[in-house]
């Protein structure tokens, strides 16, 4: 089968939900994947942020074999020894003092539990999110993601959502009200283009330390969702560490499974007592499999230094797309932490003309927010590969 042939079945037989690049992988090792046509590609988009460990890394793919042979999947009706076993890794972890693990299947999941979560916890229904936000596209986690483009066709949604300027605490103090249950945000948005409340490290620390002052003067729920930036991407195994907030809740999936479906809610122990049973549920979440797969990937990224890497890697690759910046006009800013980095074009037409040129030389790169090139690639890439993608990009740069 060739690449046609596949868009003829996708087109037919599939909802058209995604307007697809025109590639159709069909393996892939390390950073790098294969077509069906045989064309070679580096890999910087990691499946959207999820594959951390790279393609078919030996440790997934030994879990997902050696499980799948014993126990793939029985309910939440019973105990499940890797669950209870990866929450207690994840909660140990966690800079969360004291919490509980949820387990679900994807980012959207985990957002819905959460708000479900601080509903039950506060007793009070509002929702505050901020402008440029995307939490996932169910039905009640698109009534917190700020794009009209997703929320327009599903209107009404789910009431009570209220939300402010990123990064304005003088607007946030006056959205919180006495029916204020949650405030969510994204210390780093990623499909809003790589971008933090401030400019600086230190701003953005005293922002958030203020919004949790906030919430706990006023008995609100802090949720971070660090869905995308997540799991050793920013350099730091979350992204809250680098900062020193401990907030109530914190969402997680993507390269929690290194691309395998899982989410989860990480909840501080006053929450997670407010949630009895019957409160929520799922078919498929925290299955032995799952949670086996996401064990073996979080021990991995510890065990090899993932996080360091992606810290290292990642100031190496900012430093050598702001000397692009410097050299060409169309890069209108450069901006990221560890291996989650935007380079900001001078217009979504640049944007796309440059991912597709990129693509045609063997580089696989995205375009978030319209006109911001995303790198988002595996943890383990290395400075040699970065120097391919640059290389390959100054070309493109000429011409653009």
């Amino acid at each position: 089968m060739d690449l046609e042939s596949v868009k003829k079945l996708d087109q037919r037989y599939l909802m058209q939900t995604y307007r697809r690049y025109d590639v159709a992988p069909v393996e892939g090792r390390g950073c790098k994947i294969w077509d069906i046509e045989g064309n070679e590609y580096l890999d910087l988009t990691a499946g959207v942020a999820v594959c951390a460990l790279g393609h078919a890394h030996p440790r997934l793919v030994h879990a997902i074999s050696e499980q799948a042979k014993k126990l793939g999947h029985v309910s939440n009706l019973y105990y499940i020894q890797q669950q209870a076993e990866l929450a207690k890794m994840l909660c140990d972890l966690s800079p969360i003092d004291s919490c509980r693990a949820f387990f679900c299947n994807s980012g959207t999941e985990a957002n819905e539990a959460a708000i479900k979560f601080a509903r039950k916890h506060t007793g009070k229904s509002k929702i505050i999110a901020m402008h440029n936000s995307f939490h996932g596209r169910t039905i009640g986690a698109l009534a917190i993601t700020d794009k009209e483009k997703y929320q327009k066709p599903f209107v009404p949604l789910m009431p009570d959502t209220e939300f402010v300027d990123f990064g304005d605490l003088r607007k946030l103090k006056y959205a919180v009200d006495e029916k204020t249950a949650a405030v969510f945000l994204e210390i780093i948005q990623g499909e809003g283009g790589i971008v933090m409340p401030k400019k600086s490290m230190e701003e953005t620390s005293e922002y958030l330390a203020e919004v949790k002052d906030l919430c706990e003067k006023k008995g609100v729920v802090m949720v971070i969702d660090e869905v995308q930036s997540g799991m050793g991407r920013t350099g730091k195994l979350f992204t809250c560490e680098h900062f020193g907030l401990k907030p109530d809740i914190i969402t997680m999936a993507k390269g929690l499974g290194g691309g395998f479906p899982i989410g989860a809610v990480l909840a501080d122990e006053k929450i997670a007592k407010s949630i009895t049973y019957g409160d929520h549920g799922t078919t498929f979440g925290g299955s032995p499999l799952a949670c086996e797969v996401s064990r073996a990937v979080l021990e991995t990224v510890l065990e090899e230094g993932l996080c360091q890497n992606a810290a290292e890697v990642g100031w190496y690759f900012m430093e050598k797309l702001q000397g692009l910046k410097d050299k060409y006009d169309v890069i209108k800013d450069v901006r990221g932490l560890g291996l989650i980095i935007g380079v900001e074009m001078e217009s979504k037409e640049k944007a796309d003309e440059t991912r597709l040129e990129m693509q045609k030389r063997g580089v696989l790169i995205n375009v978030t927010a319209e006109k911001v090139i995303r790198f988002i690639p595996p943890l383990i890439i290395h400075r040699e590969e970065i120097d391919f993608a640059i290389e390959n990009l100054e070309e493109v740069l000429k011409d653009v």
